[in-house]
């Protein structure tokens, strides 16, 4: 039985070494990348016709009857799967189809595509899901062998 306190324990007995957690370096340039990401969709959101864009989609939608609500689905199915915030086309769903079958439509296809995310996450993505874990010790535990 080794009497030396745990590497984590003797970190903090030592205060004159100071040692910075892995992974605390890309900080900043996480930080950068976030607020360029925000100003190139705030830029393309003032120039780009987003407004035309929804409200055609929307008349095409209507226009399209009962595969019009199978074509929303699929739709938000993906932006599910991409991770995309679904408000814009959860509040879409209730205007185009009403509280109720709206409801049900987003329902159906947020469920749907958690399901189809799971299934990219558990076999098409699962290697690189592992990297990103293996590099987390906190995580890398919760991985069986």
């Amino acid at each position: 039985m080794s009497t030396d306190p745990p590497a984590d324990l003797a970190d903090v007995a030592n205060p004159d070494q100071t040692v910075s957690p892995p992974g605390n370096r890309s900080g900043p340039v996480r930080l950068v990348l976030f607020f360029l990401v925000v100003t190139a969709l705030f830029i393309a959101g003032f120039f780009l016709p987003f407004g035309p864009w929804l409200d055609s989609f929307r008349l095409w939608v209507e226009e399209q009857g009962a595969w019009g609500a199978i074509w929303f689905g699929l739709l938000y199915v993906l932006g599910t799967v991409l991770f995309a915030p679904g408000s814009i086309l959860t509040i879409g769903a209730g205007a185009i189809y009403g509280p109720v079958w709206g409801t049900i439509l987003v329902s159906l296809s947020s469920t749907i595509g958690a399901a189809c995310a799971f299934l990219v996450g558990r076999y098409i993505a699962r290697d690189q899901v592992r990297t990103w874990i293996a590099k987390k010790p906190e995580l890398a535990a919760w991985i069986r062998p």
